[in-house]
């Protein structure tokens, strides 16, 4: 074929895209194109491509092309983007690529563009670890930083190593293209701390790397991230921001060490050796599965596997490169459990997915509840390959569970219901070939995809020990909440569970219970690191979420702290009433981002000004509530924009954005930020924007300053008032706010 590729032109520079070239389009003749728009501002011009006759037309991380190209009449268009930069593409955005394939190398942009309706085709790509002398030296601790942008800053790799003994560190001090260098950095006279800056030769750099055994990623965001991947490549353990890609290569405390952007806090590193030999394992594996799917992907990118790339808003076609392989050796006999009742809508299709797994010591054990739909006419047409069956009414999902565990004969047991999924044909044979020879752990955990509306997201197991050890210390929130296992990814131990059995006084977080008492008496979990199934919202767990919160307060009550239990309670509750106020769109503020990012940050600077000019925006006191501002690129504002407006979050303590939402609905329906709303029109008609603003106001109108309108009358009121007049009349008018150090101020 006679191929068109259109890349980014800084990748001449870098050479990251050459692998595609090499590998995926190997055997093609390939013209390539660079598009220098992000420098002279010039739109690539895609005449003398469309007029050159290409039989496949490739376009790499830059959107404009594609628009332009499909304008035009193109129907040959593959469009590889990358996550770091098209993660500010609405879903209308997306649509207007429709026509183009697009090949995700991110799951989270795999699951978005899925959502928007387009063919979409997500692979995990993986360089050759034989290409790169593996890292076996951890006498000590030698790690080494690339400074690339302000959004990881050293500052912040100094407060994740805390006070653990380095015996050297590294920083290559090279900005990316764009990145202000405001945090210089100074090699220590006793040569611990050295710095180095570009090397026009990229093999000084990797001999450099050579030396060390910690790698901490530099960026907030990757498109692939060759360089964390590489130091896995290298068996380096890898520190990483829990942000895509990063956090769909490494699990927590499984291949890696995670840590949530922002709020940098020192790490465990004592496990580091451990690490870096999982993290080369899972190169090891993922370079063999790239190479199974690469021909699939091939075939995707060039057109010839014959999936339609139409231009639709309808149901996505989303495409997974799985490899096409046959199971391994007899292994332990895993029993694949359904418990099911009135599902016959989804059981069906259930079934054929459990039958189709190559794992080849697999039984099929159907528990239903005498369903009276059309449930047992299904069971019974597969009967002959179901090893167990029975039908009889039960007390719920639990009773039915462990009536399961005692009739099955496997070595493992895994549940699965009905709507539910194994995430591949061979994800049961990933998970039992990453136990060693002869090992009989209690439980082996692995990753799952949660299905809903907005698409399947990605949801990586962490490392359990991790997640017991957290737990004990309190240290839980709703992040390491989702680094809990389901248990569709969770094989149990059969005679284990047949003869203690799940607590049925649990009616929804039985199977965590369960797990947390044994591992409470000294049961072993492996993790797998294999993702193993796809979990359907729309469970208990889901059409009851108020019963489900509940059960996890007291369920970490019980097995950890209970006051960290109150409070991830607190946090669940507070993002379901988030969900009752109405989800805001607000696509007006959002970039538009078939633009290019100098645009995209014109866009945001109006925003930030029009923010600004409201004068309710309090960045010392926004930074304070949301600490993970103080360290984003642009400061508070841009993370409010960003960040916190989607989240609820208040930008000053004079404007309470979910009181404000529920008060006013045509703020709720609005596609504009709360708070502009209320300069745009609220402030006019003198909305509320507080709960205390009407009894306060009533109190002080009379006296309060002159100004526009009365709230920024009541705000000069506070910033004139001595501090105890100012008291006693808020507490005259029923308002407290002695706690309150903004108002002490």
């Amino acid at each position: 074929m006679k191929i068109a590729f259109i890349d980014h032109s800084y990748h001449q520079k870098t050479k990251s895209t050459d692998f595609f070239v090499r590998e995926v389009l190997d055997g093609h003749q390939v013209d390539r194109f660079w598009d220098n728009s992000w420098q002279d501002r010039r739109p690539l011009d895609v005449a003398p491509i469309l007029a050159g006759n290409y039989d496949r037309i490739i376009v790499w991380q830059v959107e404009q092309p594609v628009e332009r190209l499909l304008r035009q009449g193109a129907t040959n268009v593959a469009y590889v983007p990358m996550w770091d930069g098209a993660d500010l593409l609405s879903t209308a955005d997306w649509r207007r690529l429709a026509g183009a394939r697009i090949l995700s190398f991110c799951h989270e942009l795999h699951r978005i563009v899925g959502h928007a309706g387009l063919t979409s085709l997500y692979a995990q790509y993986w360089p050759d670890p034989a290409a790169f002398a593996p890292v076996e030296d951890f006498s000590g601790l030698r790690g080494f930083f690339w400074k690339r942008t302000s959004a990881i800053r050293w500052r912040d790799i100094e407060k994740l190593i805390g006070a653990t003994p380095f015996e050297r560190l590294h920083v290559h001090s090279a900005d990316d293209p764009g990145e202000a260098a405001d945090d210089p950095v100074a090699a220590s006279v006793d040569g611990r701390l050295t710095v180095s800056s570009w090397f026009e030769d990229p093999n000084e750099l990797q001999v450099l790397l050579g030396r060390h055994n910690v790698y901490f990623a530099p960026r907030a965001q990757e498109g692939i991230g060759f360089s964390f991947i590489e130091a896995m490549c290298r068996g380096m353990a890898v520190v990483a921001a829990d942000q895509p890609t990063m956090n769909e290569y490494i699990a927590d405390g499984v291949n890696g060490l995670l840590w949530p952007l922002g709020t940098p806090t020192a790490l465990d590193f004592s496990d580091a050796a451990r690490l870096g030999q999982r993290a080369r394992e899972s190169a090891l594996l993922g370079r063999r599965r790239w190479n199974e799917a690469l021909s699939r992907v091939q075939a995707f990118v060039l057109g010839t596997d014959g999936v339609a790339a139409e231009k639709t808003t309808g149901s996505p076609t989303l495409v997974y490169a799985a490899p096409e392989r046959a199971g391994g050796a007899t292994g332990p006999r895993v029993s694949v459990a359904v418990v099911t009742y009135n599902a016959e809508a989804t059981l069906e299709a259930t079934l054929t997915n459990i039958l189709a797994q190559t794992y080849p010591n697999i039984e099929l054990v159907v528990v239903d509840g005498a369903s009276s739909d059309g449930t047992g006419g299904i069971i019974e047409r597969y009967r002959d390959q179901i090893a167990t069956m029975v039908s009889e009414a039960d007390d719920g999902p639990y009773f039915a569970m462990n009536k399961a565990a005692r009739l099955a004969t496997g070595d493992y047991i895994l549940f699965m219901n009905a709507g539910d999924f194994f995430a591949s044909e061979t994800a049961l044979a990933e998970a039992m070939e990453s136990l060693q020879a002869d090992a009989t752990p209690d439980f082996i955990i692995g990753h799952h995809l949660y299905r809903s509306e907005q698409g399947d997201v990605l949801r990586r197991a962490a490392d359990f020990e991790l997640t017991w050890r957290k737990l004990k210390d309190g240290a839980i929130d709703a992040r390491w909440l989702a680094g809990v296992p389901c248990h569709q990814a969770t094989l149990t131990r059969r005679a284990l569970l047949a003869d203690a059995g799940y607590d049925t006084s649990y009616r929804i977080v039985a199977d965590h219970e369960f797990l947390y008492r044994q591992r409470e008496k000294g049961a072993s979990v492996h993790h797998s690191g294999a993702l193993i199934a796809i979990y359907s919202s729309g469970g208990l767990s889901w059409t009851k979420r108020r019963e489900t919160y509940d059960e996890w307060k007291a369920l970490l009550g019980r097995y950890g702290d209970a006051e960290a239990a109150e409070r991830i309670h607190a946090e669940l509750r507070e993002h379901l009433e988030g969900e009752a106020l109405g989800k805001p769109r607000y696509s007006a503020i959002r970039a538009r981002s078939l633009v290019s990012k100098w645009q995209r940050s014109l866009s945001m600077r109006r925003d930030m000004l029009m923010v600004k000019q409201s004068g309710l925006f309090f960045d010392n006191w926004y930074a304070e509530q949301n600490p993970e501002a103080k360290t984003t690129r642009g400061g508070p504002m841009r993370h409010y924009l960003r960040y916190g407006v989607f989240e609820y979050r208040d930008p000053s303590p004079f404007f309470d954005t979910r009181y404000y939402l529920l008060m006013h609905e045509d703020a709720r329906r609005s596609d504009i930020l709360p708070i502009l709303f209320y300069a745009r029109h609220g402030a006019a008609r003198g909305d509320a924007t507080t709960p205390w603003f009407a009894q306060l106001w009533a109190e002080i109108a009379a006296v309060a300053p002159p100004g526009a309108t009365p709230l920024l009358r009541m705000m000069d009121w506070f910033a004139k008032t001595p501090a105890e007049e100012m008291l006693a009349v808020c507490r005259r008018a029923g308002v407290d706010v002695s706690d309150a150090e903004w108002a002490q101020r």
